[in-house]
């Protein structure tokens, strides 16, 4: 398993991000590593980003509403 997180400000930042011609091809080489790539999101993406990560072969999960949540693996007393 691997675990990456990536913060977009918009929908239109999200698109642009996975447009970008640098971009395609080491994270193609990511996603045929995997046999199953689950997507989790905070805020609410609109109808079109959703269809972009259906096209990654993404199960989207909807985590939280508009919400910071600590990652359950963080260390909360952590000073950094």
């Amino acid at each position: 398993m691997s675990q990456w997180t990536e913060i977009y400000a918009t929908d239109e930042a999200f698109e642009a991000h996975l447009a970008n011609e640098k971009g395609k091809g080491p994270l193609a080489k990511v996603i045929e590593a995997c046999d199953k790539i689950t997507c989790q999101c905070w805020g609410n993406p609109n109808g079109r980003s959703k269809e972009i990560l259906a096209g990654f072969g993404t199960t989207y999960h909807e985590t939280a509403e508009n919400a910071f949540v600590l990652n359950p693996r963080a260390d909360k007393d952590s000073r950094i």
